[in-house]
């Protein structure tokens, strides 16, 4: 559960969560921008609020949820962040996304987009500068999982 005031956690769309989501997944809490669904032991699903905004604050509460869901797992693991919910998104968040993931925890953040602007975008965003967590941009969940299970799979016999 979210370590946020009751006041700044807001509601997740229960219905188009599922529609998005592909199925019902088990709710592991909220930020104040997003809801956290386990996909499996090994991944997490980020999915934005509608129309919300993203700052230093929420991607660092986004962050923190993240790794110590895996903490507690014992397991480092990815997430799949759903990226056309959010309407806009600070320079700050841009560079906690980039710089604050610990790489012990977070194996990779598969952004998934259906919009041509938000793959353009995120594609440049991933493209300028290499975060510590290995970033990459998908079209479907389908196809982020598949990278997600694989980046998994590659930190499992590495350690």
């Amino acid at each position: 559960m979210s370590d946020l005031p009751a006041v700044l956690q807001a509601e997740p769309d229960w219905v188009g969560d599922r529609a998005l989501l592909g199925g019902e997944y088990p709710h592991v809490g909220n930020t104040r921008n997003a809801a956290l669904y386990r996909l499996g032991q090994r991944v997490l699903a980020v999915v934005p609020f509608a129309d919300s905004t993203d700052d230093g604050e929420s991607s660092l509460e986004s962050i923190r949820l993240q790794e110590r869901y895996f903490r507690t797992a014992g397991v480092p693991g990815g997430s799949v962040i759903f990226i056309d919910r959010v309407l806009e998104q600070d320079r700050a968040a841009r560079q906690n996304y980039r710089t604050v993931p610990d790489p012990q925890l977070l194996t990779g953040f598969a952004l998934v987009t259906r919009s041509v602007l938000g793959r353009a975008f995120s594609a440049v965003y991933v493209g300028l500068s290499a975060p510590r967590v290995p970033t990459r941009v998908f079209s479907s969940l389908d196809q982020a999982m598949v990278w997600l299970n694989e980046r998994n799979r590659a930190n499992s016999t590495s350690e």
